[in-house]
Formats: structure tokens, sequence, C-alpha cells
């Protein structure tokens, strides 16, 4: 089992999770990488594609012309923690996790 299925499983999403884009695993509403360290979670049901994430961490988030939420650093270093922190609280719908 690859570990995008093994963080696929852990969080109880199972197999309708998983969808293969580059750069990460997508699926109706969930982004999740899976690597050591912090990780950024978009809950893409709940984004309403506001961008005060991006406004506050533009360099782990980005929206796309289509009002599409993007993560550009699904493990961010941990001194951009505060930005990512932010961010989270920043999010009007809650849509944003930060998971060690």
């Amino acid at each position: 089992m690859d570990r995008a299925k093994e963080a696929s499983n852990a969080m109880g999403w199972g197999r309708s999770f998983l969808k293969g884009v580059q750069g990460g695993t997508w699926a109706r509403g969930h982004y999740c990488g899976y690597n050591e360290g912090m990780r950024v979670i978009i809950d893409l049901d709940l984004c309403e594609a506001n961008a005060l994430c991006v406004t506050e961490a533009p360099e782990i988030f980005h929206l796309d012309e289509d009002d599409q939420l993007h993560l550009l650093q699904e493990h961010p270093e941990e001194l951009l923690r505060d930005k990512a922190v932010a961010a989270v609280r920043a999010c009007p719908k809650a849509a944003l996790t930060i998971i060690d």
C-alpha cells in the first residue's frame, strides 16, 4: 500500500478519497499529502475560495483563475508555521487544518 493510501485509511476517508493529481492526492473535498512534519489539509467541500489563506500565506496557498484553491506546499517548512496557523484562523469556513 502506498503512503497516500495509508494516509487515506488512517484518516478514515476510505477508497473514494484517492484520485491522483500531480503534486499530491486530491479527492472531492479533500487534499492530503503524506510525509513527515506539518501537513496542511484543505476541505474543498467547505472552501468558498475567499482567498484569505492566500493573503496570510502566499507561500503555501494559491487560488487559480477558476477559483480553485491549491497547496503550493503540502508540508511547509517549520519557519512557515505562523503563517499557516494564521491562514487556518483566517478561513471563514474552517476549511483548513494543520496536522503535525
